[in-house]
């Protein structure tokens, strides 16, 4: 800008030249004075330390060396528009190169004032969004991938499996091939060597698994212990009985961990399609009865889908009817997990976990049956007697414990349930039946669940807010990418996902990643609850994360009744001003020996 140069904003004229040269170079905010033919008339402190520059420089080269090219197009564009009077958009989403190579991504708003010549200018501000689009990029990432084994997730694995099968018609009679993959006895190795180790066996499983296949096969993890193999372009199934016996054979030498040698090995069940008409969940579907199959065979094997295995269709049948008749004679119960508050060191509340006392397996967790009662008409029923008697027991422990009694009460809600119109008058007679205030009630949900069908729920989480329930957004970070959407849910409470609070120990991208899901949750007025807590060490890292709740294995494993008032009891004994408790011994009676709750929404462990 010259000395004669005073801005004139069409209604108001800066007279006073030093002020605003001033208050425009001290601005935290960078901006920049421009013309239309790219000139840089002039630009602050903070444009300079945002392009890693000096203000003369960048004067002297203009805005265009400053532009990445593939974003020089859309510059142009606007520049064009002011000079010929068109309309054009008042913000940019571009990247800024800095001289060491780096880029800078940034929104660039546009104004367009007058010079005191007449001549039009353009008055930038840019907002600089590099660590934000890097922390979306990452969660983008943990979305499409398993962030234990870095494998594709169950809907990428679909996905591709969908454009084989398109693909099918013009490879000239060749095949698709699903391998399916189950781990033997993995549940031994959690139960018995932690859940720590369990996840080393899976992460250096999927480790021989990719190195058994071919680089362009698809490998992925669908949940748990389970993996998923696609081979296209396949010619002979024989070939995929060469590919499952290679895989077969990498898993002969035993697991190391921690000094442990641990002999495991797996099932695989193989379903081969030579037609598009075969949809991926058929496909998928097919692979897993035969790998039930191998497992009924003996296990550390594999078995091609027949007729015959249609036998695990059957035995699907048998479990929905044992079920039915489960709900029927009251074998159902509820554990329950403490939640600990890591200011106070008291337990604040408890997640009610679903369990099946069956009458010649034992204890049967969640994961074993919910999928059944979720794909019949059973989940309704047990859901509403899930939710009178987790309120029930809440009002039972305020009457035993008194002020030491839990505050609130967690409970899982299925993706099908939110749209159910019978889910509010099940909790609002729930509440009522025990006598509780509906806001002592927090119901569990993914982001995703909202987000895949907003209109669908929408009305059903109004009446639920309405009615005091508070929703907490569960196990974040692992469905969905957008931090900007997290604002947008009508939440309270957010839990960061467990494979944040294990991988932050040692990872710090993992750490960063937590660190600003954390800050911004806070600064959207929600609380914030670290679960899968099974480490003093990871203790100490969500408490210094400002994580106010805390659950996990390290706190408390899922307890029957009278253990958590036992263990509360016990809790309340200790000083509550230490932030990071130390161990309580448990009670022996009633403690559930799973490695992490089993969810009613999903039955994952």
């Amino acid at each position: 800008m010259t000395q004669s140069e005073i801005l004139d904003t069409s209604s108001h004229r800066l007279t006073d030249r030093a002020l605003f040269q001033r208050v425009f170079d001290s601005a935290a905010v960078p901006a920049a004075l421009l013309a239309p033919d790219g000139s840089l008339r002039r630009v602050n402190q903070a444009f300079a330390e945002l392009a890693d520059s000096s203000s003369e420089v960048l004067e002297q080269r203009g805005l265009r060396p400053l532009i990445d090219p593939g974003d020089l197009p859309a510059v142009e564009a606007v520049l064009a528009s002011v000079t010929e009077g068109r309309p054009w958009p008042q913000q940019l989403q571009l990247q800024i190169c800095r001289p060491d190579g780096t880029k800078a991504r940034v929104a660039m708003h546009w104004t367009v004032v007058t010079g005191s010549g007449g001549e039009p200018l353009l008055s930038c501000q840019l907002i600089d969004l590099t660590e934000q689009h890097r922390v979306e990029e990452l969660l983008a990432h943990r979305a499409t991938h398993d962030p234990l084994t870095e494998l594709g997730t169950r809907t990428v694995f679909l996905s591709h499996l969908e454009r084989a099968l398109h693909r099918l018609p013009r490879t000239d009679g060749q095949q698709a091939v699903v391998l399916f993959l189950d781990l033997d006895r993995l549940k031994y190795v959690n139960d018995t060597f932690g859940h720590l180790t369990g996840d080393a066996v899976l992460a250096e499983f999927s480790t021989r698994l990719r190195a058994a296949v071919r680089p362009s096969d698809v490998v992925a993890r669908l949940g748990g212990d389970e993996f998923a193999v696609l081979l296209e372009e396949v010619d002979h199934p024989a070939e995929s009985v060469v590919v499952a016996e290679r895989i077969l054979a990498a898993m002969r030498s035993p697991f190391v961990h921690s000094g442990r040698r641990i002999e495991i090995c797996a099932s695989i069940g193989i379903a081969v399609s030579a037609t598009s008409q075969t949809t991926p969940d058929v496909l998928v579907a097919h692979a897993d009865a035969a790998m039930y199959r191998a497992k009924q065979r003996g296990r550390g094997r594999f078995e091609l889908f027949d007729d015959d295995a249609y036998t695990a269709t059957v035995r699907r049948q048998s479990l929905e009817q044992e079920l039915r008749s489960a709900v029927d004679r009251g074998q159902l119960l509820l554990h329950y997990q403490p939640i600990r508050d890591l200011n106070a060191g008291s337990i604040h509340a408890v997640e009610a976990l679903l369990r099946w006392q069956h009458p010649e397996r034992g204890l049967v967790s969640a994961a074993e049956f919910i999928h059944v009662a979720e794909d019949s008409d059973l989940l309704p029923l047990m859901a509403r007697w899930l939710f009178e008697t987790a309120c029930c027991q809440l009002a039972g422990w305020d009457a035993e414990l008194g002020a030491d009694a839990p505050e609130a009460m967690f409970v899982n809600v299925a993706g099908s349930q939110l749209s159910d119109a019978g889910l509010v008058e099940a909790i609002a007679d729930a509440v009522s039946g025990a006598g509780i205030a509906a806001d002592r009630l927090f119901l569990e949900i993914t982001e995703s669940q909202i987000i895949a069908d907003p209109l669908a729920t929408a009305v059903n989480v109004a009446a639920l807010q309405d009615m005091g329930c508070s929703l907490v957004v569960d196990d974040f970070g692992t469905g969905y990418s957008s931090l900007s959407r997290l604002s947008e849910l009508p939440i309270s409470v957010l839990k960061i996902d467990r494979s944040f609070v294990h991988a932050m120990i040692n990872n710090r991208r993992t750490a960063a990643i937590a660190a600003s899901v954390a800050l911004l949750a806070h600064n959207l007025g929600h609380t914030v609850i670290a679960e899968g807590v099974e480490t003093r060490e990871e203790l100490v890292a969500v408490t210094e994360l400002g994580c106010e709740l805390a659950q996990g294995f390290y706190i408390a494993p899922p307890l029957g009744p009278s253990a958590v008032a036992d263990f509360v009891r016990a809790t309340a004994g200790h000083d509550r001003g230490d932030r990071v408790p130390q161990e309580i011994r448990l009670p022996d009676d009633t403690a559930d020996r799973q490695s992490s709750p089993a969810r009613l929404r999903d039955g994952r462990r």
